[in-house]
């Protein structure tokens, strides 16, 4: 669903087990919930479903689950928190092939420059403009142009 991502789009949590595992199984029912409540889309392995915390294999594995349980009904945005630029292109390239809406890359520790390169860097593992957050911190950068949210 490649799609420009409208309407309520709510972040998701991350089901963990008493183990500390991801609950792959309960990614199903959140989501059914999620689009039975009359979300338009959801947000997985951001910041509310403590994507900072995720190994970058745990990140792929959670956007695909999520993916798959959508099964094309609503859109998913994959969610990006990380500490580096270079981590943020990984994940980004980690799910470009599946079939996600938008990258939603949340600053470092939530501050953002006007003067940063973090989204025109995201851009290049990423075909698509990403979504904006509205902010008065962040600025967005797509591939060709440069406006604030």
């Amino acid at each position: 669903m490649k799609a420009r991502p409208t309407g309520v789009i709510p972040p998701m949590t991350t089901p963990f087990r008493k183990d500390g595992e991801i609950d792959f199984k309960q990614v199903v029912p959140q989501v059914d919930w999620l689009i039975g409540a009359g979300s338009h889309g959801m947000a997985a392995g951001g910041s509310t479903g403590e994507g900072h915390t995720l190994d970058h294999e745990e990140y792929r594995d959670l956007v695909a689950a999520t993916v798959e349980a959508a099964k094309g009904r609503a859109p998913v945005i994959a969610g990006i928190i990380v500490d580096s630029t270079r981590d943020a292109i990984r994940r980004g390239k980690l799910v470009r092939d599946m079939n996600v809406a938008a990258l939603q890359v949340t600053p470092v520790h939530y501050l953002f420059s006007r003067t940063s390169r973090r989204w025109s860097i995201t851009s290049a593992a990423w075909p698509m403009k990403p979504a904006c957050r509205s902010s008065s911190t962040t600025w967005c950068r797509g591939l060709t142009s440069r406006r604030r949210c």
